[in-house]
């Protein structure tokens, strides 16, 4: 989401970063400003996976300016801003999707701990408390094997070898690759549906043949995955929804 307008500036004082967090539907989001030294106009954007608000504009705008843009801007804020995220967790007789399927937690109170998928039941055997954290190394594991197991068909394609397989929690980005063939995912990934994981996962191979995002590169993730365009856009515009699992 992006709000811009223009203004004239008179020169002042480098403006201060820090303000006072903004309460939009009863909930207060971080507001940043960022000074770009050719800029003339203030922007205003919302970022969905940080969870805060960015404005940039010019590098002397006064600090009375960028407040008063912020009050200026708040009917905008508050008929396009999101309503309060209600987030989800891994518990008990909850249903969540996995990989294209959706799966029920069935919680079995034990000492010991164990899980056992059964078609769309996942039966969690460990005390209650721990449901959660056992839930999400369960998912994690399965992601690793399920993107190994797409590597093991696809990269001999391309003539190319990752050299190892990351999941990790990023809040802007849905993988990553370096020069040294190691590929990294958010594990939130198992959670979209499976032709969205499975794009990411041809993106970030193709990424071992080319470091970049030049012409070339879009055609080799193409030949691998012809409608990837559709999957960019479902993460762009429901990417968001992945982080509301905790």
């Amino acid at each position: 989401m992006v709000f811009c307008q223009k203004q004239k500036f008179e020169l002042g004082q480098k403006t201060l970063k820090n303000f006072p967090p903004l309460k939009i539907h009863n909930q207060d989001f971080p507001v940043i400003y960022k000074s770009l030294a050719k800029s003339r106009t203030l922007r205003l954007r919302y970022s969905r996976c940080g969870q805060q608000i960015l404005i940039t504009g010019p590098q002397f705008a006064l600090r009375s300016q960028i407040e008063a843009f912020l009050q200026k801007s708040m009917m905008w804020l508050c008929t396009y801003f999101p309503q309060p995220k209600t987030y989800k967790n891994f518990t008990h007789d909850i249903t969540f999707p996995f990989l294209g399927h959706d799966l029920t937690i069935q919680h079995h109170a034990a000492r010991s701990s164990g899980i056992l998928k059964e078609e769309n039941i996942l039966h969690v055997m460990c005390p209650l408390e721990d449901t959660q954290q056992l839930v999400l190394r369960w998912i994690k594991a399965q992601t690793t094997t399920y993107f190994r197991k797409i590597y093991e068909v696809q990269a001999p394609i391309l003539d190319v070898t990752p050299t190892h397989i990351r999941l990790s929690d990023p809040k802007t980005r849905w993988g990553s690759c370096n020069s040294k063939g190691v590929i990294s995912f958010s594990w939130r990934l198992a959670l979209a549906p499976r032709d969205v994981s499975f794009y990411v996962a041809i993106h970030e191979l193709c990424h071992l043949k080319e470091m970049n995002h030049s012409k070339a590169f879009w055609k080799l993730v193409e030949s691998l995955c012809p409608d990837y365009q559709l999957y960019r856009q479902w993460l762009k515009q429901k990417g968001f929804s992945l982080h509301l699992w905790r």
